[in-house]
């Protein structure tokens, strides 16, 4: 099979209409040497949120991080998109963003 090749439009096209439907933070494509291409999503987190999570020297650490999951793949842009709109139809959505 032919490997697939998304232009920069095509991609950033992709990742708004990721982010819109999953109502996430961040969505990105990324292509291995392989001719798939896979679609991960994310929110923003806080370790303040994440009670117990981080510690150094017996205090708690805090930062920022992208909770990412992948959740579309494909070799063609139209098995990408229709992944990615069978995972919104089964309830899938970006990781939790934590307590707010």
């Amino acid at each position: 099979m032919r490997k697939f090749k998304m232009t920069e439009k095509q991609e950033k096209s992709v990742t708004q209409a990721a982010q819109k439907l999953f109502a996430c933070d961040a969505a990105r494509l990324v292509n291995y040497a392989g001719p798939q291409y896979f679609l991960i999503i994310g929110n923003y987190r806080n370790t303040r949120n994440d009670i117990g999570q981080w510690y150094k020297n017996g205090e708690p650490i805090h930062f920022r991080y992208l909770a990412e999951a992948v959740v579309a793949s494909g070799r063609t842009m139209k098995e990408l998109l229709d992944e990615m709109k069978q995972h919104h139809k089964l309830g899938g959505r970006a990781p939790s963003k934590g307590k707010q």
